[in-house]
């Protein structure tokens, strides 16, 4: 569905949006700073919160509902 590249999300369409310095708000309202369609069906108005903290690490804070699945192979838990 959603992939985190370096500072940067990746769609499933192949499409990338920067991620600004501070808090990127993600879901299908139109407020979030990263707005998806309504093809996410799985996705909420208001479903994430991406804050990159530094070039290689990322605070991901859930607002969903349905939670957010995160690859284990792609988070360093501390």
């Amino acid at each position: 569905l959603i992939v985190l590249e370096f500072r940067r999300v990746l769609f499933r369409s192949n499409r990338r949006h920067p991620l600004a310095n501070d808090l990127n708000y993600v879901g299908r309202g139109r407020e979030n700073d990263v707005a998806l369609n309504s093809d996410y069906h799985n996705v909420s108005r208001k479903h994430v919160i991406i804050h990159p903290l530094d070039d290689s690490s990322i605070v991901l804070i859930d607002l969903s509902s349905h939670g957010t699945f995160v690859p284990p192979r792609q988070v360093d838990l501390q």
